[in-house]
């Protein structure tokens, strides 16, 4: 039965609650699916997982969508727990309707609306709305093979009846325990809600009480892993037996299944459970049988959702296939991926096939039979192998599909290893080809070392036979979805970084059924042992092959392309040459750097056109390596021995210099990347790559962005590697270093003499050096020497260096940002803006916004970016992983730009009127020119904002002011192409608000928007302007303050967290990325950074706090630091208020809409993110 239809704005505020525990597997996906269909808010409470269950929830409460409530009682008070929640969810949350649900319910709208349109319209005295349950079912083996949304694909046709007392006898039932129907769950209205019966079957009320039959189905999926039964059953039968109130009727099957177990565990260990097992589910053989009998029916509405929602979040399940995507199979089973494994040692094949097994990469077998690696074996030995008696493609193609068919409803990835399991890949790209199965390749590439040491006097044989073999897999593996990597790095990769791996490739392994395969311990580099066997060659030209062929084989390590089958092979890159023919590479070495020096050389020579070391030593010893070894006096350093390197340069177009401390992983390949930059890059002067430890971070120096590179125009970088144009390096030769010993001002003179000549000075974030930090001479006396020497360039070189002194200079200052304080109680959400020390993001990065929650970091960057930022936290460097999504709104409050115009009857701008802004708000004021046209005229206040379906119900907070004017705000939601939309709600500006600098001078409006279960692009328009009669001199101005969108669920004044937003403006390839959620969270010093290549920016930093709480017993913190900071108070896991804490003690009392609200009554003081914890206790709340 459906309600009747209801009007927009009459859609009801639906919140969901439930109890959990232990329902990783689960948890995630229930909550998306509630959240995409229409809850605006969640309420969940933890009864104590151990299982990560916690953590996930945390996640969703980072995103503002869900508030967690711990409750470590173990009686199991689910009616109780689940009353006490639908009253916050009413009284807090403003819920109309409360889904009481369970982790493994799905509660499913009508087709073409969702929970708030199922549940709207319905006749004010229906207190609940009864919902069918249905439940999902599979067979045992077919949840230990697939993930369980893809198992779980049938229901029982016409679900029989299982009376309550039948549990009490313990003889078999007829049917498997699933194909019985369960009574109906109820959605209700909390306002007169007295008790929610145990089950929420049922419900009490003060008054009324009429329940009707609704049209929401509720899937249930309560069976998913064999060993959850047991630990489940035995948790639940428990908690019953310990709560008093829990009569004979409750938890019947639990209880049963408690005895079964009971009753044979002293006879037969484990044989109770197995009867539990056979009693919940049916045989594969029976599912089929009753299938065909009618008796089940497929029920794919859940499994489709599930999977539509994941794929939608990220790009897991990449194939080679149509589109280079495959959705879940429209008829139940697939045939698993096979995995390839080819290459390296067969030791290494066997090792690496059983560790992607123990990951989860495997097909476990629903009965005795020989195992399908064996069978292909088997198959191509007899009929594909080069003598055997061979069987026609189609005929072998036709039966590897029938092998693999035998397994299509069993899993994750089928692992293949050597070419006697994998066969002829032709077979396999032949099946690629009819869409029957798609491969994907692990190329394990063995390190020539080993065999060229072993080889001895035979090297050159073994490096011939290497080459030819890898370059032949190589070049046959092409094409298709592939990874490779030696096999060292894939056993030493942590299971979590290998499951992804492996899902990029097509195999999506849930980590509900991955084992945590421990990790050998990774290999070390050893370059002394690569240079003693590459000596042992008898050719530079065979020593060369061998270098590049390696260095190009790691370059595309771990890389994983998966392009369509049978697209052709990709061309060689021609713009990357083998070789920087126009590079003359310098490498500057001192006393005790010859071995470092020497490796450097080793990598230079065989790709650069020349190469020249330019050394020193105590004992002047003559020391010798590829290139020509230049030994000067000890004495000199860098300036000397830099003179000596420019003034034998030679016709190169380019000079590249190495100091030999600095540090690289292929310094051939970072000469080849010079070269092609510089091929690509015109009128470039001076490159350097990105390097730690420089006095000249990137924040500072950096000017702005070389478009579609990963360049960036720098005033100034650092000598310590850098590459210098030939015109730079001619005008550096001509002057004069017998004063400069020390080399202070070089990097100085480079910035200059290119500017002067026309040519960039560069900084490329694409390569990473590592320098040490320290140095070991007078800073002084290196200032000195650096004046003198600067002063011999021409006037228009020193003012060049003097204009990036000065840019750097001021970057350096300080900047402030503003984040919202506990002052002026009466303004709600929009308190008081105050302003706090930390820094903005550098200018050079291509990051425009950072966002740190609750333990969780978002920055939106460019995509080049991405790869080189993490965050750190401890000494540790958490990595930040692509999310299309980004923070919810509930991270932060979203500002809607304000959107100035000039044109028309109405003119509305952003500048000019600083008397009257609001101070630290974006304010714009909208001035009447022509009072006669304006009446009917529309003026855009913010652009348009687009808000996800997903985001569920929003409020947007603006302040508005009126000055001899005025008109009506519009929330509406635009049309097609810009044009004015349907509004969404409208309000009067009120003249009594007179605007002003002060925010009491506005009037602060929100604005409700109703979740619509689709993507909205929402903005603010101005229109109905009017001069009010009576109102003499000047012109009409109205004011407004950029508006911001966030979450009704947030308390009043809620701590929202800064958003830190770079100076320059984003582009529109920036796109989110973040660490995983609560990973900056737990113990250890409470200091968040945000790092990159040569930088580090600080976003949170507690160290030294020392943070004193003390909780009196009428509800008053009395607070003490060591010095002055701000920090947040949290209640029941939501930020309640802001306070500053200092040497001086603080008592801040609890207010009595915070005792009465709190369900929990457990109080945090947390920082100004939410990341850290400080302190935490508990207290009562008002009875």
């Amino acid at each position: 039965m459906s309600p009747p239809a209801a009007p927009e704005a009459a859609r009801p505020r639906v919140v969901l609650t439930v109890v959990v525990r232990d329902e990783a597997d689960i948890i995630a996906d229930m909550l998306h699916w509630h959240l995409r269909h229409g809850v605006s808010h969640v309420i969940a409470m933890d009864n104590g997982s151990g299982d990560g269950t916690r953590e996930i929830l945390g996640d969703f409460a980072a995103m503002g969508c869900l508030t967690c409530l711990d409750q470590p009682d173990e009686t199991y008070r689910q009616d109780l727990w689940m009353s006490q929640m639908a009253a916050m969810a009413r009284d807090r949350f403003g819920a109309d309707w409360v889904i009481p649900s369970d982790a493994d319910e799905f509660w499913t709208p009508p087709a073409g609306t969702d929970l708030p349109g199922a549940l709207a319209g319905w006749d004010d005295d229906v207190d609940m709305v009864r919902c069918p349950r249905r439940n999902l079912l599979a067979s045992w083996e077919d949840l230990a093979a697939l993930d369980w949304p893809e198992a779980l694909i049938w229901r029982a046709a016409d679900p029989g009846r299982l009376p309550p007392e039948r549990l009490d006898d313990d003889t078999p039932l007829a049917d498997p325990f699933l194909y019985y129907g369960l009574p109906p769950k109820v959605a209700l209205r909390p306002g007169r809600l007295r008790q929610i019966a145990r089950g929420a079957h049922q419900a009490e009320f003060s008054e009324g009480g009429r329940a009707v039959d609704g049209d929401v189905t509720v899937f249930h999926a309560p069976f998913r892993r064999a060993d959850e039964v047991a630990a489940s059953t035995r948790r639940i039968a428990a908690a019953v037996e310990r709560d008093p109130t829990a009569g004979p009727k409750v938890s019947t099957k639990y209880r049963r299944w408690a005895r079964f177990a009971d009753e044979d565990a002293s006879g037969d260990p484990g044989g109770g459970w197995d009867r539990v097992l056979q009693e919940i589910l049916p045989t594969p053989e029976r599912l089929l049988a009753d299938w065909r009998a009618s008796l089940l029916v497929p029920e794919t509405r859940l499994r489709d959702g599930v999977v539509a929602a994941r794929e939608g979040a990220a790009a897991r399940r990449a194939l080679a296939g149509a589109g280079g995507r495959v959705t879940a199979a429209a008829t139940p089973g697939g045939p698993p991926t096979p995995l390839l494994v080819l290459g390296g040692r067969a030791e290494d094949r066997a090792a690496v096939a059983a560790r992607l097994r123990a990951v989860g990469a495997r097909t476990p077998q629903p009965r005795p039979e020989t195992p399908a690696p064996e069978l292909l074996s088997a198959l191509f030995a007899t009929h594909a192998a080069p003598g055997a008696d061979g069987w026609p493609d189609e005929t072998l193609d036709a039966e590897i599909a029938r092998i693999l068919a035998r397994f299509s409803e069993r899993g994750h990835g089928l692992v293949l290893a050597g070419t006697e399991e994998t066969g002829p890949l032709a077979a396999w790209d032949r099946l690629a080809a009819a869409e029957r199965v798609a491969a994907a390749v692990i190329l394990l590439i063995d390190p020539p070392w080993d065999r060229l040491e072993a080889a001895g006097p035979e090297a050159d044989a073994a490096a011939e036979a290497w080459l030819a073999g890898i370059e032949a897999l190589e070049r046959d593996t092409r094409g298709r979805p592939r990874m490779l990597l030696p096999a060292e790095r894939l056993l030493s990769a942590p299971a979590g970084a290998l499951r992804d791996a492996l899902a990029r490739l097509g195999v999506w392994i849930p980590a509900a059924v991955a084992e945590e395969a421990g990790p050998a311990a990774p290999p070390a580099d050893d370059p002394a042992r690569r240079a003693a066997a590459l000596a042992r060659l008898g050719t530079p030209e065979l020593r060369r092959r061998v270098e590049e062929t390696w260095a190009g084989l790691m370059a595309e390590s771990w890389a994983v392309a998966a392009p369509a089958p049978h697209a052709a092979a990709p061309a060689p890159e021609e713009a990357a040459p083998a070789a920087a023919r126009d590079v003359h590479a310098v490498v500057i070495g001192w006393d005790g750097m010859h071995e470092r020096a020497l490796r450097i050389a080793r990598e230079l020579a065989p790709v650069v056109a020349r190469l020249t070391v330019i050394y020193s030593n105590e004992s002047g010893t003559p020391e010798t390596g590829p290139g020509d070894w230049i030994g000067v006096p000890q004495s000199w350093f860098f300036g000397p021995k830099f003179a000596e390197a420019v003034r034998g340069h030679g016709t190169e177009d380019v000079m590249l210099q190495i100091q030999a401390d600095a540090q690289h992983e292929d310094w051939g390949a970072l000469a080849r990347h010079v070269g092609r930059v510089w091929a690509e890059t015109p009128a470039l002067g001076v490159w350097a790559p990105s390097i730690d430890w420089t006095p000249y971070a990137a924040e500072w120096a950096v000017r702005d962005h070389v478009p579609g590179t990963m360049l960036y125009r720098v005033a100034q970088t650092d000598g310590i590697v850098w590459a210098l144009a030939r015109p730079v390096v001619e005008r550096f030769a001509a002057l004069d270093y017998d004063d400069n010993n020390l080399g202070w001002g070089l990097d100085w003179a480079a910035a200059a003499l290119a500017a002067a000549c026309g040519l960039e000075v560069v900084r490329d974030t694409a390569v990473s050096v590592h320098h040490p930090k320290g140095r070991g001479y007078s800073s002084q006396e290196a200032s000195r020497q650096m004046r003198r020497f600067l002063s011999q360039l021409t006037s228009e070189e020193r003012r060049l260096i003097a204009a990036r002194e000065s840019l750097i200079e001021t970057r350096q200052e300080p900047v402030r940002i503003t984040i919202l304080s506990e002052e002026r109680p009466g303004l709600g959400r929009w308190r008081a803006l105050r302003e706090s020390a930390p820094a903005p993001l550098p200018a050079n990065l291509p990051v425009s916004e950072t966002l740190l929650r609750e333990g969780r970091l978002w920055v939106r960057c460019a995509p080049e970016a991405a790869e080189g930022l993490c965050a750190g936290r401890g000494g540790l460097s958490v990595p930040l992983v692509p999310d299309p999504d980004g923070p919810a709104i509930g991270q932060a409050p979203v500002p809607l730009p304000l959107a100035p115009s000039s044109a028309g009857a109405v003119r509305f701008d952003t500048r000019g009127f600083e008397a009257w802004r609001v101070a630290g708000l974006e304010t714009g004021r909208l001035i009447v020119e022509d009072p006669a046209a304006a009446e009917t005229s529309r003026c855009p206040v913010t652009e348009g904002v687009t808000v996800p379906a997903a985001e569920g119900e929003l409020e947007l907070s603006v302040a508005l002011a009126a000055h001899r004017a005025e008109a009506r705000l519009v929330l509406e939601e635009a049309g097609p192409d810009g044009a004015a939309g349907e509004p969404v709600d409208t309000v009067a500006f009120d003249r009594t608000f007179t605007g002003g600098q002060a925010l009491d001078g506005y009037q602060v409006v929100r604005f409700r928007i109703p979740a619509a279960g689709r993507d909205r692009t929402l903005r603010l328009v101005a229109d109905r302007f009017h001069r009010p009669e009576g109102v003499a001199g000047g012109k009409s101005v109205l004011f407004v303050t950029a508006p911001l969108l966030l979450k009704p669920s947030a308390l009043p004044d809620l701590v929202w967290p800064a958003r830190r937003r770079a100076p320059g403006a984003e582009t529109a390839e920036h796109a989110w990325h973040s660490t995983a959620a609560g990973a900056l969270s737990g113990t250890g010093p409470p200091r968040v950074e945000l790092e990159w290549d040569g930088g580090r920016q600080t976003l949170v930093d507690l160290a030294g706090l020392g943070a004193e709480v003390e909780l009196l017993q009428d509800s008053v913190l009395r607070l003490r630091a060591q010095r002055e900071d701000r920090l947040a108070v949290w209640i029941d896991a939501l930020p309640a208020f802001q306070v500053t804490v200092g040497p001086m003690p603080r008592t801040v009392p609890l207010s009595e809409r915070a005792r009465k609200t709190a369900l929990a009554g457990r109080i945090e003081l947390r920082d100004l993110t939410g990341t850290f914890v400080l302190w935490s206790g508990q207290f009562s709340g008002l009875p």
